[in-house]
This record gives structure tokens, C-alpha cells and sequence, in this order.
């Protein structure tokens, strides 16, 4: 029977993959007096795959850019993403909604199912008057709910919507006056001053969530504003019953949003440059 080979060194597999075959030499020196631009380029297409084949032999045994915390402590599934930090990761999904109209079009698409405006509700006290003067009321707040006086209520849920694909997730403020106004907040406003890693964070909040270390339920948010080049500035605690921060959770212990977004950003980088 026929020895098996020994796994060889990625080194070596990689300057095996690298050397040009006696095909691709022949046509090498067919097309170098007319197109050496192109066997250059041949040249460093054979390089790249023979680097490809080094890594997915050992893809299981060596960390890789794809599996670099593979051998880590478990995190929380919002503290673990890996290959981006979380505002890399959102500003990467937004370019694909802004620039990429497959993708735009996919997610608008989803935010149009939003049934915001169909849902009201129905009074049915003995005081017909009183039923007829709350649903007026409540149509009136629902279109003028937001503090800047640009979504209603039904907007408000399509921009959630969207929001989970690109951002995560999104806040939304509860400010008290004459009337209950909702302020939205981006996810990216969402953190301490300067965005400071959670492992250096003093208050021990997570992406900007403040916990209760014995329950695990959020207690406040950790809200600023855009300074000076984006830069986060100015973050006040807000307590948890005045702010809401809808994500689709993927975990029992996750607390931030990941963009739905985040899984398909190289395929679809592939698809646009491709297309």
C-alpha cells in the first residue's frame, strides 16, 4: 500500500502552491513577450493560493483571523466580535446600507412589514364620549410622538427596524413634559465618554449598559452625544425605566444588539465588487 504523506510544514505547502506548474510555465513564456503585466499578475495569483492553502490546512489547529478568539475565555456574545470592535462593525454595515442598493433594498423592504399604525387601542368604557376623546387623543400623540417632530409612530418602527440591521440596535428616550415624547437614540451614542473598552470601564458597564451585577438587569444607559470628530462626548446615565433599547437577542446573558447585518458583510463585499 501506498505510504501516506506526512502533513507538511504551512511553509512549505505554501511555496509548493506557489510554483508555477509546467503548463502555467509554458504559457508563462508565451504571453511574457507580449503581456509581462499579466504573467506578473498570474504570478501573484499562484502566491495567494498557495498563502490560502498554508492557513486552511490548519484552520482547525492555529488562530486565524476568523477564529481568533476561538481559544479564549467565553464573553458575552455583544463584548465578542471578532475581527471588528462594535463601532468599526456598525460603521461597516452602514456603508453597505448607504452605498450597496442590493442590500438597502433587502432591508427596506423588511422595515416596510412594520404594522406600527395598525395597532391601536380600543376603548370600551360605558362613556362612549370618553372612548371616542382617548382614541383621538391617542391617534394625535402617535403621530407627533418624537421630540423633534419629524417621525410618527409607524416611522419610528420602520427606522428600528433598520436600525437593527445596521447598528445593533437603537435607543429610545422617555421625556417627560405636558406630554410622554420620544427621543431616538443611536446606537452609536450608546456608551461611555471616549468609548472606553469594558475591560477598562470603572462602572462596569457593558457597551454602555449598566448592569446589576446579582440579577443581570439593566439599570441605566449610558447616553452622549457627538463631539468634536464624532467623537463620543459628555455621557449621562439614564435611568432604565426612562430608555428603551430593542435588539434581538441571540443569548440569555446579551445585553447590546449585534447588526443582523455583521454575517454577510464579506459576502456581500464579494457579491458588489462582482456585480
Amino acid at each position: 500500500m501506498k505510504e501516506v504523506e506526512r502533513e507538511k510544514d504551512p511553509v512549505e505547502l505554501a511555496i509548493k502552491s506557489s510554483q508555477p506548474s509546467l503548463i502555467d510555465r509554458a504559457i508563462d513564456s508565451i504571453i511574457e513577450p507580449f503581456s509581462p503585466e499579466r504573467v506578473a499578475r498570474r504570478m501573484e495569483s499562484r502566491q495567494e493560493l498557495g498563502y490560502r492553502r498554508a492557513m486552511l490546512a490548519y484552520a482547525a489547529t492555529r488562530p486565524t483571523y476568523q477564529r481568533g478568539m476561538a481559544f479564549g475565555s467565553l464573553t458575552s456574545e455583544d463584548a465578542e466580535l471578532p475581527g471588528y470592535d462594535r463601532f468599526t462593525l456598525i460603521t461597516e454595515c452602514r456603508d453597505l446600507y448607504r452605498n450597496f442598493g442590493l442590500i438597502r433594498a433587502g432591508v427596506n423592504g423588511i422595515a416596510k412589514r412594520s404594522v406600527a399604525t395598525g395597532i391601536y387601542p380600543k376603548f370600551s368604557t360605558s362613556n362612549d364620549a370618553w372612548n371616542k376623546e382617548a382614541y383621538r387623543q391617542w391617534c394625535d400623540w402617535s403621530e407627533n410622538c418624537e421630540i423633534r417632530g419629524m417621525m410618527d409612530i409607524h416611522a419610528i418602527c420602520r427606522q428600528l427596524i433598520r436600525s437593527c440591521f445596521f447598528d445593533g440596535d437603537m435607543g429610545i428616550r422617555f421625556c417627560k413634559g405636558e406630554d410622554l415624547m420620544l427621543q431616538l437614540v443611536e446606537a452609536d451614542l450608546v456608551a461611555q465618554n471616549m468609548r472606553v473598552g469594558i475591560n477598562m470601564d470603572t462602572i462596569n458597564p457593558i457597551g454602555g449598559v449598566i448592569l446589576n451585577q446579582e440579577t443581570g438587569r439593566p439599570i441605566g444607559y449610558m447616553v452622549g452625544r457627538r463631539g468634536l470628530g464624532g467623537i463620543l462626548d459628555k455621557s449621562e446615565v439614564v435611568p432604565a425605566e426612562a430608555f428603551l433599547l430593542p435588539f434581538r437577542a441571540q443569548r440569555v446573558d446579551q445585553v447590546r444588539g449585534i447588526p443582523l447585518l455583521a454575517p454577510v458583510i464579506g459576502t456581500a463585499r464579494d457579491l458588489d465588487r462582482y456585480i
